[in-house]
């Protein structure tokens, strides 16, 4: 059977499709990477911290009396569009009346050296339990869709309304905040995947 060019064409897209890497770093346009936020005593917790997207502490204990834990600050997220989180809390001592574990992106991005932070999203609210609990979002999101937050507006430090994410351009770097209210302590891990595509 003779083929014409175009199934020699379509073939040619096929092969091109199949070529795409399966798992990418978030600079690479394609597949998802999966990273953790680590932690430090001088953060809050009493994890080692990270370096890069590697991971790191992968639990940390926060402690009440050190609240806000911050994670490390995960850079080269630049190209990722879009992003599944997982909170795992395995631990809760002392009665703890509530744990509030935002993501936050750094709105003045490298050139402004990451240091002012807003909120993209907030886990469900943690009460003396373990279990876990995710998060979904990415730069396409609208404020149509329920639970999301009409993207600009003033900036928000651990404000952001729990289980709700921000819409809008996430940009080069997140960090993970705690806030603990009452008891003595949580034990957690903040595990993302990105992707690009």
């Amino acid at each position: 059977m003779r083929r014409g060019w175009r199934w020699w064409w379509g073939l040619g897209v096929v092969l091109g499709l199949l070529a795409r890497p399966a798992q990418a770093g978030p600079g690479v346009p394609y597949g998802w990477d999966t990273f953790q936020f680590g932690w430090s005593a001088a953060q809050g917790g009493t994890g080692a911290n990270a370096v890069g997207n590697s991971g790191g502490q992968v639990d940390t204990v926060c402690l009440t009396a050190n609240t806000p834990c911050l994670s490390n600050t995960v850079t080269g997220l630049g190209t990722a569009h879009k992003y599944t989180c997982l909170l795992t809390v395995s631990a809760a001592t002392g009665t703890p009346t509530s744990l509030n574990v935002f993501l936050q992106q750094a709105v003045d991005g490298p050139a402004g050296g990451g240091t002012t932070w807003n909120d993209v999203g907030h886990f469900t609210q943690v009460g003396n339990a373990t279990g876990s609990w995710f998060l979904h979002f990415s730069d396409t999101d609208v404020n149509t869709s329920a639970g999301v937050v009409t993207a600009g507006g003033a900036v928000a430090d651990g404000s952001l309304a729990a289980a709700t994410t921000l819409g809008g351009y996430i940009g080069d770097r997140l960090r993970a905040k705690a806030v603990l209210v009452g008891g003595t302590s949580y034990k957690f891990r903040v595990t993302c995947q990105a992707s690009g595509e």
